[in-house]
């Protein structure tokens, strides 16, 4: 199975209908995210730093980035 994994900066929220604006980006990696659920071979999992810090901490790459 592929695993596709999505690190966000912190939001209050994955749909992107919060806050002053809608944000556009994240209602269309929503929709996008509905429809790799639906195939088989594939997982998608969205990280929020806000929500799930520690998954950015158990991350090198992701720290590496961070750090860049």
């Amino acid at each position: 199975m592929k695993k596709l994994a999505l690190y966000e900066p912190a939001l209050c929220c994955s749909t992107g209908v919060c806050g002053p604006s809608v944000d556009e980006d994240l209602l269309r990696i929503t929709g996008v995210m509905k429809q790799v659920k639906e195939e088989d071979d594939v997982m998608m999992v969205r990280y929020n730093l806000a929500a799930n810090p520690n998954s950015f901490v158990r991350n090198q790459n992701v720290i590496d980035t961070m750090k860049n």
